[in-house]
């Protein structure tokens, strides 16, 4: 449930960003959702690790919690809705 909450939350923040291309090449500002997940990558990480606990092992979720630290915005928002641990090890 989480998941699709983030999910749809990322998801209007990126069809507002294509509406507010045109404001912002007026000067208005527009959302950011790259810049969003930046500003909330622990709340992020803890999710996409929160979704997944109980199906990896102590020492895998520390090294995925790395790798997701790690990862650009882009990368961490595709992992944040990562249907199976394999796409979301595919992201990592």
């Amino acid at each position: 449930m989480k998941r699709k909450t983030l999910f749809l939350a990322i998801s209007l923040a990126f069809a507002g960003s294509a509406m507010g291309l045109a404001a912002a090449q007026s000067g208005d500002f527009r959302a950011d959702p790259l810049l969003a997940i930046d500003m909330n990558r622990a709340a992020v990480v803890d999710q996409v690790i929160a979704g997944w606990r109980g199906k990896l092992f102590a020492e895998q979720e520390k090294t995925i919690r790395d790798a997701l630290w790690a990862l650009r915005a882009d990368r961490l928002l595709a992992a944040s809705v990562a249907p199976s641990i394999d796409g979301l090890l595919s992201v990592c």
